[in-house]
């Protein structure tokens, strides 16, 4: 589904992405890890056409999009959920969800089932349907930015660090609602998280970036285990061994 082959990505006259490669398969969740300034939210956001890229090739489903805009992405079907949620805040919860289909040619009908649909999802939302967005508790912010991703109707759904700020059980909260949305439904999910340990637990696939450089990469289950990636990498980071996202 996903592409990327050698990407360069420039602040200025600083390199923070180096020749980067990945990939994507349809229906996986593959994780990108590492510690603050590795480059994980600037890989991303150069994924999802917000930062244009110096060197290197992004292709989905074999289309070369290495220098398409993000709203001709999101006609793909590409969708980023941005680091701290990022919503209208004098908005209520509702109006905030109903952006996320500006773009998208969805009827009256079918926007309707897309809202139940993520009410369903997060059950919290619905009771909070009017209210306005800026009185929202972290974690809710962070339901209504997924929820409002979700209504442009993703493919490959993008997200940096979900769990920033959110407390242990609201965390769990949300990776169980991604892990759902996958297993369930089918969404293929490219993560940006310093949570290792809770990525690693519903991703198939995992890379771990060091100053814009992927250093190692696996299969889950491989690097979780993998005492170099915590020690070395990504430091030992906020404690998960008390949360559970089983159904």
């Amino acid at each position: 589904m996903l592409e990327v082959n050698d990407l360069n990505t420039f602040y200025g006259h600083v390199r923070a992405i180096r020749d980067v490669s990945i990939s994507v398969h349809p229906g996986e969740i593959v994780a990108i890890l590492g510690a603050n300034g590795a480059g994980k939210s600037t890989l991303l956001n150069t994924i999802a056409g917000m930062i244009p890229p110096a060197a290197g090739r992004i292709a989905l489903d074999g289309l070369d999009v290495t220098f398409r805009r993000s709203h001709e992405l999101v006609q793909r079907g590409l969708i980023l959920v941005p680091e701290r949620r990022q919503l209208f805040w004098p908005l209520t919860v509702e109006e905030n969800l109903r952006l996320g289909a500006y773009r998208c040619r969805t009827g009256t009908r079918q926007l309707g089932k897309n809202l139940e649909r993520i009410y369903s999802l997060f059950p919290r939302l619905a009771e909070r349907r009017k209210q306005g967005a800026g009185t929202l508790s972290g974690g809710e912010q962070q339901m209504v930015a997924i929820g409002r991703g979700l209504m442009s109707q993703p493919r490959l759904f993008l997200l940096d660090e979900p769990s920033l700020g959110l407390a242990p059980l609201v965390r769990a909260e949300i990776f169980r609602a991604l892990r759902q949305l996958n297993g369930e439904h089918g969404l293929t999910l490219l993560l940006v998280e310093q949570d290792t340990k809770l990525a690693l637990s519903i991703a198939n696939r995992g890379y771990v970036m060091q100053t814009g450089q992927i250093v190692l990469q696996g299969q889950a289950q491989s690097l979780l285990a993998n005492a170099e990636v915590h020690d070395i990498y990504l430091g030992k980071g906020p404690r998960t061994d008390a949360i559970s996202i089983t159904q």
